[in-house]
């Protein structure tokens, strides 16, 4: 088979930090993101509301936030920016933490995170 090698240990030292670092804030995320899915599923107890939406749909008073086309909230409590230095986040919508590379919630204005392509970030109500 000619295809390319993907195994974890084949990677530089860097990237494997990386994936492990990835990994453990999934299995950080893991208990919020199985709740989410079954508030969403659940016609008693949940709101049938999708876990994945776009800003527009939880911030309907905010303006002009449904031009922001990269960035989305992932349940009530996680705002998923995918191009955070392109598309930013609306001031209205009261975001002052957010996830560091270990899966640490710190402040925002704590955390630099120039280097990444995805940033998480905790509402201000929820934490």
């Amino acid at each position: 088979m000619d295809t390319i090698r993907r195994e974890p240990y084949l990677f530089n030292e860097n990237t494997v930090t990386e994936l492990t670092d990835s990994i453990q804030l999934r299995y950080k995320l893991l208990v919020y993101l199985y709740a989410q899915f079954f508030l969403a599923t659940d016609a008693h107890h949940g709101n049938n509301a999708s876990i994945m939406r776009p800003l527009w749909y939880d911030y309907p008073c905010v303006k002009d936030v449904e031009k922001n086309e990269s960035s989305y909230s992932l349940g009530p409590a996680i705002i998923v920016s995918v191009m955070p230095h392109k598309n930013l986040i609306p001031r209205e919508i009261p975001c002052i933490y957010e996830f560091d590379k270990a899966g640490q919630i710190v402040k925002s204005s704590d955390y630099n995170g120039e280097d990444q392509i995805t940033e998480l970030f905790v509402r201000q109500q929820i934490v």
